[in-house]
């Protein structure tokens, strides 16, 4: 057996959908001279939850060389990215074997092993359960689907885990770039469009502009700092912690022991041993360490995001709550009409509540908003006006309404009954796929006002189908039907009249205990 085994400095290990009938492989340099050299590259076998892991590496991958070698972001060739590469190594390229049979050696995404075996490491058989998905839900992603594993799947897999990974259990730590072990490290980021080349030269000199700031913030090393954490050799005891100040401002983190083995036939198998410790002693910044694409909240932690809804993200681009991050914000260079993306692997303690993406075209209308502060603010402002016009609806009308109904016309309603929210939640759901587009075209009219109004209307219009709906839907005794229909269309259009008074005079009666105050 070779000492060293699948090279991604010269081995054609990732397969390239370059547009029409163009497939091939080429090798990790090879990657690095087309992304940066705006050629169509897609990556046939990387999984949707693995896109930002895999794009965030090679930019702070890129970044790191482009530095240690003193160069320019210009196009670079396939030699010159690798000399670049080798370079950080040494000239070694073990760290770039994803098989190294020398233990004491790191190997790709791998530290070396000190203690010179492998005896008591536990076998890993597919690709999937070294992911961050080994915990997933089969009916969202499944699990153990890959069963003839290429190299390529194994290293996205790797990637995934080593960068993005969170507390899964006792010895098993998480990340340094985000809150908390049951946290997770989210993209939100803008670019002129979604093609990965375009993408990676953006936040390449986002990165790369940080890099002073970064320094002076966070106290990271000018030069010489820890960068691929992979390559110093790691126990996993409290000793073999790196200091956050000892680390370079690009470092690519290894959550994870692992440590890959090829039998005669080449085929991949993979161990892991569990941790004393995270790799990165950094817990006092709670993922607050210059990630560019996390946004930061005021009060120094980073973003965990639990769905991508457009309640969360209005929070976080139009409340005070967040400080924008550096990749979020729109540039002169992203064009007339940027994307925004918003991409999460939601976790929860000891599970994954799934993948979530979201793109958000901003329009030349609106691009102005996004970049000139004082129109920022009109934009905000009316953002958080929108949502707390659909918060008024869902809880003063459409929600009381709904109780009525249920409930069969009682009485007294019972506001502590949970029937409704599955409703509500529909309600909700029809406002997210609208709520950017029309915020959007409503914004930078001469009259707030008038645009409040539009968006009460439509929510309102939207909360009467709801409510329309559950007339059918709702199993009601029949004695009671035509009693709890009429009380709820009553409570509707009271509650409705009641967030307009400037418009409306008359108010319907609503019965005792149905107060929408």
């Amino acid at each position: 057996m070779p000492d060293l085994m699948f090279n991604l400095l010269t081995d054609s290990l990732f397969s390239i959908d370059a547009g029409g009938t163009a497939r091939f492989a080429v090798s990790l340099p090879e990657v690095l001279a087309r992304l940066g050299g705006d050629q169509m590259t897609e990556f046939s076998a990387l999984q949707p939850h693995q896109q930002h892991a895999w794009h965030a590496f090679l930019v702070q991958l890129a970044a790191i060389a482009l530095h240690a070698s003193g160069a320019e972001p210009a196009v670079r060739s396939a030699d010159q990215w690798l000399t670049m590469l080798r370079h950080l190594t040494g000239g070694d390229d073990a760290p770039w074997s994803l098989v190294v049979a020398d233990l004491a050696k790191p190997a790709f995404m791998q530290p070396p092993v000190p203690e010179g075996t492998l005896e008591g490491w536990a076998p890993v058989p597919f690709p999937d359960e070294i992911d961050i998905l080994a915990t997933a839900r089969n009916h969202d992603v499944k699990s153990s689907r890959i069963e003839a594993p290429r190299p390529e799947h194994w290293i996205y897999a790797l990637v995934t885990v080593q960068t993005m990974a969170g507390f899964e259990g006792r010895s098993k730590y998480g990340i340094a770039r985000m809150n908390s072990g049951f946290g997770n490290r989210p993209c939100l980021s803008a670019s002129s469009d979604l093609s990965a080349p375009v993408r990676f030269r953006r936040d390449l000199a986002i990165l790369l502009e940080q890099r002073p700031r970064m320094i002076e913030t966070y106290g990271y090393q000018q030069r010489g700092g820890a960068a691929l954490l992979w390559t110093p050799s790691w126990d996993g005891q409290e000793s073999g912690r790196l200091a956050l100040e000892d680390c370079d401002p690009f470092f690519i983190e290894v959550a994870r022991r692992v440590r890959f083995v090829a039998d005669t036939s080449s085929r991949l198998s993979v161990f892991r041993k569990g941790t004393k410790q995270e790799r990165v002693n950094s817990d006092e910044r709670k993922g607050d360490l210059g990630d560019p694409w996390v946004p930061i909240s005021r009060d120094g932690k980073a973003w965990t995001a639990t769905d991508l809804s457009y309640r969360h993200l209005c929070r976080v681009l139009f409340t005070e709550d967040f400080l924008r991050n550096s990749a979020a914000q729109i540039r002169r260079d992203d064009g007339d009409s940027p994307v925004i993306l918003a991409q999460v692997l939601a976790r929860g303690q000891g599970k994954t509540d799934g993948y979530h993406e979201r793109m958000i075209p901003v329009t030349p209308k609106i691009r102005d908003f996004f970049v000139r502060p004082d129109r920022n603010q009109q934009l905000a402002a009316l953002a958080r006006n929108f949502v707390q016009i659909v918060d008024d609806v869902e809880k003063k009308v459409l929600r009381l309404a709904l109780l009525a109904l249920i409930q069969g016309g009682p009485d007294k309603i019972d506001f502590q009954d949970r029937r409704p929210d599955g409703l509500v939640n529909e309600l909700d759901s029809a406002i997210d796929r609208i709520f950017f587009p029309r915020l959007f075209e409503l914004a930078g009219g001469d009259d707030a006002g008038a645009a409040l109004d539009i968006w009460r209307k439509q929510t309102l219009d939207l909360a009467r189908q709801t409510l329309e709906q559950a007339f059918d839907s709702i199993p009601i005794p029949l004695a009671r039907r035509y009693r709890a229909i009429a009380m709820a269309e009553r409570i509707f259009n009271g509650a409705a009249r009641k967030l307009n008074p400037e418009q409306h005079t008359h108010e319907e009666e609503i019965p005792d205990g149905t107060s929408t105050s």
